[in-house]
């Protein structure tokens, strides 16, 4: 399960990830076809992914099928390294985010709940992520599953947290202390859970606070995913990269905001003094890009920070208009046929650093 990593001066590393990520050369892919299912396509009103993390060569992204079920699926990009950037120089000589490697795809999709069938932004510590599921119209439950392995992750069912309200987004992290940070947000508050130990679980501990104690952090469409993110030289804070989109098209630009949580004492149950430090605008890319779909924070061995964003569907980039001419039934047996492709964009300090400057922002 290990710790969170950490990095030295947030701020500058999270200026430092470029506004856009320009060639499709650096555009990621994986193949869906096999194990995901057809309901992620396009077009199905309510399906879509949301929350993604990485573990190693591994993408673990939240999912939810509108009123049956909400999902984990497991993506291997098993022609990437467990660690650094998978998109510079580029992604692969001979492959692209249309046509994958056959190595990156789907492996496995991870059922969560039959019942609260929306999953949302989800963050990992070390290989324990953690998920916030709604939908029943009961409120929110955080469920926990380890991903030591990832081809067979469990649930560990003692560290579920039962919410009054809807639980939309989560962040986990280890605190300098050693204890554990969860924060839940539900499109209103966010609720900050303190614990010392993973064994007592997150009942024991819990301040609030109302959106409006924390510095813009009221928007519509609101933030779907939140990450903490931990420096190595800060002792009483932790920060958070919340993000969001302005719209449902991915044509429009995400923000992304750093955040800074206090606890002037070290104090960590208690209630924490909330900073904005920058709001980032991030460009995107139709159909491969949104903060507003998913989106994620990593931050790797080597003190790199990575964020990650998809759409909300897979794709199929070989769909053109003489297929939409042919009758439905047709129509759909051919699109069962072809390759679903997740695609997603990964931004890092090397993106900018790749390139010469005159470059980046074409």
């Amino acid at each position: 399960m290990s710790g969170s990593a950490c990095l030295s001066n947030v701020p500058d590393k999270f200026d430092a990830i470029p506004h856009q990520v320009p060639f499709f050369k650096h555009y990621l892919g994986a193949d869906g076809k096999r194990n995901i299912p057809d309901q992620y396509r396009r077009n199905t009103l309510g399906t879509h992914f949301q929350g993604i993390q990485r573990i190693g060569n591994h993408l673990i992204v939240s999912g939810g099928i509108k009123d049956s079920r909400s999902q984990l699926v497991v993506i291997q990009m098993a022609s990437q390294d467990p660690t650094g950037p998978w998109s510079w120089p580029r992604y692969h000589p001979d492959y692209s985010y249309e046509n994958p490697d056959p190595l990156d795809q789907g492996t496995l999709v991870v059922e969560v709940d039959t019942a609260k069938w929306h999953a949302g932004g989800i963050q990992a510590l070390g290989t324990l992520v953690a998920v916030p599921v709604y939908g029943d119209g009961n409120g929110g439950e955080i469920r926990f599953f380890d991903f030591a392995d990832p081809a067979a992750p469990a649930e560990l069912t003692d560290l579920r947290l039962s919410k009054a309200t809807n639980s939309k987004a989560v962040a986990l992290t280890r605190l300098p202390n050693a204890g554990v940070m969860l924060l839940v947000w539900d499109d209103d508050r966010l609720d900050f859970h303190y614990t010392e130990s993973l064994d007592t679980g997150f009942t024991i501990h819990c301040q609030t606070l109302a959106k409006h104690e924390v510095p813009d952090f009221d928007h519509d469409p609101s933030f779907q995913n939140i990450n903490f993110v931990m420096d190595c030289d800060v002792t009483d804070a932790v920060y958070a990269v919340a993000m969001r989109g302005t719209t449902i098209s991915t044509s429009k630009p995400s923000h992304a905001s750093l955040y800074k949580f206090s606890w002037p004492d070290q104090d960590f149950s208690a209630k924490p003094v909330a900073e904005l430090i920058q709001t980032r605008e991030i460009n995107g890319y139709p159909k491969v890009a949104n903060f507003g779909a998913g989106g994620g924070v990593y931050v790797d061995r080597g003190a790199n920070l990575f964020l990650y964003a998809c759409d909300y569907y897979l794709e199929d980039w070989r769909d053109d208009d003489r297929l939409r001419a042919l009758p439905q039934f047709i129509r759909e047996f051919f699109i069962r046929k072809r390759l679903k492709i997740f695609n997603f964009l990964e931004y890092a300090e090397q993106s900018s650093e790749a390139m010469p400057l005159e470059m980046q922002d074409r």
